[in-house]
């Protein structure tokens, strides 16, 4: 896969006599954003990282950068009109109650307002949580019902973009690296440093995402052309296998430092528990598009111990 993948790299990248096309990356300061930024940067892109309040990490720096309040939709158009990017991957989201649907549902509204005017390919990253958790092993074609505000509001966004010709939507899982701590896992991290037990559902499935996995894939498909009035596009964008969130944690508490035994299992949900219980993901019709499929965590893991990219 990983052959295939420098290939594809080797031949995105552009001759200097070239002018590169341009990715405008919303939330680029995020967690995928900044990783997204800097391969973009180094497979040929023209980057434009779009900011709020946090800055590029330092490994960044080299990248062009704008700042811009999403919820203010006519200074969104106004920075889409200006950068007239050719992509733009929407990456921004907030778990802050406050804020979510300012960023999240009304960030879209401008980010999209934007993009109609520039005609420019949208790639919108949503959620795993936009369905209940009832079943479990969801395609595309399963009816979202969201439990949660977040997943609910991630929905509504996605309805923003399904009517954008060449939009693509991609539902990602738990978005985490092998070599570095995603924010989802600070809870933990800060129990196991003050030498407290933590306690994480065992009953609660997820198809957790590598993000080096997720920002390849996002790469693949900027790179895709197609026809103007091609119709928008979903995809599953889950690792290859479903983890409960006790699992995952302890798949990846040696790479983390963290003590196996302070990860305790909570083997059924509270009474009352409105979270959904297995969110897994089916992510047949991404692989195929790829080409190759989004790795399981085991396979991330090993394949990061053996020092594969």
């Amino acid at each position: 896969m990983y052959d295939q993948i420098r290939e594809m790299e080797n031949e995105n990248n552009l001759t200097r006599s070239e002018v590169p096309p341009t990715l405008l990356i919303t939330g680029a300061a995020g967690f995928v954003g900044r990783n997204l930024a800097i391969r973009a940067k180094m497979t040929g892109w023209r980057v434009v990282a779009l900011l709020h309040r946090t800055p590029l990490p330092s490994a960044a720096t080299s990248i062009e950068t704008r700042v811009c309040d999403l919820s203010n939709e006519k200074k969104t158009v106004q920075l889409i009109q200006e950068v007239s990017p050719d992509v733009v991957v929407h990456c921004a989201y907030s778990k802050e109650p406050d804020q979510q649907e300012k960023v999240i549902v009304a960030g879209t509204r401008g980010v999209v307002a934007g993009v109609k005017t520039v005609g420019a390919r949208l790639i919108h990253l949503s959620t795993d949580l936009v369905f209940c958790g009832s079943q479990g092993a969801y395609a595309e074609e399963d009816r979202p019902a969201p439990l949660l505000p977040y997943g609910a509001l991630k929905l509504e966004a996605e309805e923003l973009v399904r009517p954008l010709c060449r939009a693509i939507i991609l539902r990602p899982s738990l978005i985490y690296d092998p070599g570095e701590a995603a924010p989802h896992e600070s809870f933990i991290e800060n129990a196991t440093r003050e030498n407290r037990p933590v306690t994480l559902h065992g009953w609660e499935f997820r198809s957790p995402t590598d993000r080096s996995d997720l920002v390849q894939a996002i790469l693949h498909l900027a790179s895709e052309g197609g026809a103007p009035d091609a119709p928008s596009e979903l995809f599953h964008a889950g690792g290859a296998s479903s983890l409960n969130r006790y699992e995952f944690a302890r798949a990846l508490a040696p790479l983390r430092g963290y003590d196996q035994q302070l990860i305790k299992k909570e083997e059924a949900p509270p009474t009352g528990a409105a979270r959904p219980a297995n969110c897994s993901l089916i992510s047949h019709r991404l692989r195929d598009r790829l080409g190759w499929e989004l790795r399981g965590v085991y396979r991330v893991i090993e394949d990061f111990l053996k020092g594969v990219l």
